[in-house]
């Protein structure tokens, strides 16, 4: 009974291995292929595919989405209201606590107060920080 012979293709050579390793290298085989495919449905493509001598793939791609103006704005924007929130004088931190996405309920079991007391205290302060940037602009 012969045995069987496994041979994996380097360069233009066919070298001997052994089961294990021919059939490891075949599992990457498929891996990678399965990937490609993958990507090509997906329409994914790699910015170092577009790689040239005079510069970087990436370079050439442009992001519709993000716009540096709005991004700018927004944060100048978001500095103002943290600038009036901070002369609120919010003892109890209610608005950090809303912007990090605590409930009304949450807020209450953290003070130790109703939630009722908290939507109050809420609403007011909301009343008074919308006034302030009224005032600022």
């Amino acid at each position: 009974m012969d045995e069987k012979r496994f041979y994996i293709k380097i360069g233009n050579e066919k070298v001997a291995v052994s089961e294990t390793l021919f059939k490891q290298y075949m599992k990457m085989q498929r891996q990678e292929q399965y990937r490609a495919d993958r990507d090509k449905e997906k329409g994914l493509m790699y910015y170092d595919s577009w790689d040239a001598e005079r510069g970087c793939g990436e370079e050439v791609c442009v992001d519709h989405y993000f716009n540096t103006e709005e991004q700018t704005l927004a944060a100048i924007e978001a500095e103002k209201i943290w600038q009036c929130v901070q002369k609120l004088q919010d003892q109890y931190q209610i608005c950090h606590m809303v912007a990090e996405g605590f409930t009304e309920r949450e807020i209450a079991e953290l003070l130790g107060i109703s939630q009722n007391s908290v939507h109050m205290r809420k609403k007011s302060l909301f009343r008074r920080l919308k006034k302030m940037l009224k005032k600022e602009i």
